[in-house]
């Protein structure tokens, strides 16, 4: 059912593609066919770029000037973004789209004359290069794309020029939209322009597009390109960089095959040069054209793409090196013809509807796929073999090499991998081999290590020469046949150790003994060594009857593949729970922190081998923590209501449940003695008996819990 839901999804996916692909073809085609407007628009969009205009309003936000129109940024006549955004310590109104959709917003702008005005932004973040700009329905400013927005945001509480733009005498609507989050910013004015007189106006990326009509995203694609060829040598746009210089009169230094094409042409004019460029390109793309087609260039018909990605012929290169040369611009994969950012704007009207109609009804299947339990799992891959990563750069890569195992640990003669497998089933069947001599050494010695607090080799995730030596080689040896001999069942080596002689000492001291061997390197008594965090966690909640012994399950509420966030504040996971830790998320960036009090192994990396911290938070939670209080007041009640039991009996009771053993005659005069001093402590803040008791029985549970032999193991 899963599988035919999926692939009705998919279906859907494909009918889109059946809308987009031609009409994302045609953007490109129709560019292709403007290459040397492009050319005359991207250089003219980046010497715009060099310009500074400089603020009308100034620092201090005056508005004595003639024709000046100013007004908070909340103060629009129609819009769909509310001022709810505050910033910092002066907590202006700003404006702050609160998701992802287009937002936009519409100011009324009154002026007594016509002319070219200054639109200015005040507090504008980085983010207000996204923004579109319409002065009456005409679009004047495309906001870039993010990736494009770079400029660093403006100082605080000055005014940033968002251009300059032509207004009419009267009223003049002024529109900013963009699709996202809207950028803050606190008042917007227009003004007189500071341009000195003569001075021409620059034009707008939306502006040149419009006076060369062209597309305004490839077009700022091609000024990128043309800022990124930079007059290099190896560009086909070497001739363009270098008009008007003395280097054209040569172009020695050209090495593109493309500058046979350009021997003997010497345009008068910028005009003149797009034009032999604009010609040049036709030939090539004509000249391939012709050739026959052989399928797709970027795989088959069927195969899913992004939607910016483009699907042309692949067709052979042509034999002319230098239309070649002009050919692999036309047509480069990620070059000035690559579909835009968000290309449906520029698709016809009854393509954009067609395509909108069929993503809501993807979106309704997406919605309602099954969700079914799932595991993860593997599935081979593409077979082949691969180069070696030097240092372990996959950008610095060696020669390729056979699938085989370390030559040092390769047990004699290796059989290859042959070329219809992957070498999984190869590296299971290394690893399990018998002879092998790592494996079984290493998981016995972490199984020892579980046991008895530090494995035979110490150094738990180190058995190589930097390691720690065995403790005790030959019984590390017997351990790792003896974990093959039982087909490398773990329940039977943990049989194995527990029962053990060793594994059943005491922890009691021997000065002998420790003479010989004050490390207890040949363990002549079990080690004393405190609970891991999972377990101090799970032994709090059982001494109050609040663990949840089921089990199975998950706790997790995300969905497959939902981003889980990394902000803690943020994060929906819920710990309190009583599950048993086991099955609490480990959540890299948001540890629980019972986990992170007690050394917990951190997620992000391999660790055989825990560290045992003693520090001060670790008492301070194991007194104050809400799961202590919360599991030894019910412990408190439980004991409270047991009628058979008198209060010696409580006391007996308590030790047991905590410490696993019962109290000595000397504690339990002393835990008498202590709840009845606590009971007379509380008499001036708990005037309620019931309650007074209550309080006074879980502050000697809590001392139990908080007891060093609690959370250790004798």
């Amino acid at each position: 059912r899963l599988a035919a839901h999926l692939h009705k999804i998919e279906a859907k996916k494909k009918e889109i593609r059946g809308y987009s692909r031609p009409a994302l073809r045609e953007i490109a085609d129709q560019a292709r066919g403007k290459v040397g407007a492009y050319l005359l628009a991207g250089t003219d969009l980046l010497n715009q770029q060099t310009v500074q205009l400089k603020s009308a309003m100034g620092g201090s936000g005056s508005v004595d000037l003639p024709h000046v129109f100013l007004a908070t940024s909340t103060d629009f006549a129609r819009g769909n973004t509310d001022p709810q955004f505050t910033r910092d310590d002066d907590d202006p109104d700003v404006l702050a789209g609160t998701g992802q959709q287009a937002y936009f917003v519409e100011y009324d702008v009154t002026l007594k004359q016509g002319g070219y005005y200054q639109l200015e932004l005040r507090d504008a973040s980085q983010a207000s290069h996204a923004l579109d700009v319409l002065i009456n329905q005409e679009l004047v400013r495309a906001g870039d794309p993010a990736d494009t927005s770079r400029t660093p945001s403006p100082p605080r509480h000055e005014w940033n020029v968002i251009g300059i733009f032509r207004f009419q005498p009267g009223q003049n609507t002024v529109r900013l939209a963009v699709n996202g989050q809207f950028p803050y910013f606190s008042e917007l004015a227009v003004t007189p322009h500071t341009l000195s007189e003569g001075t021409p106006v620059p034009k707008t990326r939306a502006q040149l597009a419009a006076e060369f009509d062209l597309n305004s995203d490839i077009l700022l694609q091609w000024a990128e390109r043309i800022r990124s060829s930079n007059g290099a040598p190896a560009s086909v746009l070497h001739a363009w960089h270098a008009f008007g210089t003395a280097a054209y009169d040569s172009l020695s230094d050209w090495k593109s095959p493309a500058a046979t094409l350009f021997e003997g042409v010497r345009p008068s004019t910028r005009e003149g040069l797009a034009a032999v460029y604009q010609e040049l390109f036709d030939r090539a793309d004509r000249a391939w054209k012709t050739l026959p087609a052989e399928g797709l260039l970027h795989g088959s018909a069927d195969e899913g793409r992004a939607e910016g990605e483009v699907e042309s012929d692949r067709r052979p290169s042509l034999d002319d090196p230098a239309l070649n040369a002009l050919l692999e611009l036309l047509y480069e994969e990620y070059g000035p013809f690559r579909a835009p950012e968000k290309p449906a704007r520029y698709f016809p009207a009854e393509t954009r509807a067609a395509i909108e109609r069929l993503e809501a009804e993807l979106e309704a299947l997406g919605e309602s796929t099954p969700d079914y339990p799932r595991a993860m799992g593997v599935t081979e891959g593409k077979i082949a073999d691969v180069p070696i990563h030097l240092r372990g750069s996959h950008l610095n890569l060696g020669e390729v090499v056979p699938r085989q195992f370390p030559m040092v640990l390769a047990l004699g003669e290796q059989e290859p991998v042959g070329d219809q497998t992957s070498g999984r089933l190869e590296l299971a069947r290394w690893l399990t081999h018998k002879d092998h001599p790592l494996t079984s050494r290493v998981m016995v010695n972490r199984i020892w290590r579980w046991h008895f607090g530090t494995g035979i080799v110490p150094s738990t995730d180190n058995f190589g020469r930097l390691g720690e030596r065995p403790t005790n080689q030959p019984l590390l040896d017997w351990l790792a046949r003896r974990f093959v001999d039982e087909k490398w069942s773990i329940k039977a080596m943990h049989r194995l150790m527990m029962l053990s002689s060793t594994y059943q000492m005491s922890t009691a001291f021997d000065q002998t003994s420790a003479t010989v061997d004050p490390d207890n390197t040949l363990l002549w008594r079990m080690n004393r060594r405190r609970l891991e965090a999972e377990a101090i966690r799970d032994a709090v909640m059982a001494v109050g009857e609040g663990l949840d012994l089921r089990m199975g399950g998950s706790m997790l509420t995300f969905k497959a593949r939902e981003y889980v966030t990394s902000t803690r504040n943020r994060d929906s996971t819920d710990y309190d729970v009583n599950r048993r830790a086991v099955y609490l998320p480990v959540i890299r960036s948001s540890l629980y922190d019972v986990f992170q009090a007690f050394d917990f192994g951190d997620p992000s990396v391999s660790n055989g081998n825990r560290q045992s911290t003693v520090v001060s938070p670790q008492a301070l939670f194991m007194m104050n923590s809400s799961i202590v209080l919360e599991q030894s007041s019910n412990m408190a009640a439980r004991l409270l209501g047991t009628a058979q039991l008198d209060d010696v009996g409580r006391i007996r009771r308590a030790y047991e449940t905590a410490l696993g053993r019962l109290p000595t005659e000397p504690e339990t005069d002393r835990a008498l003695r202590f709840i009845a001093r606590v009971g007379t402590k509380l008499n001036s803040h708990e005037p309620d008996d019931t309650k007074r008791l209550l309080r006074a029985w879980q502050s000697l549970c809590r001392t139990l819990v908080a007891s060093n032999e609690f959370i250790y193991l004798e």
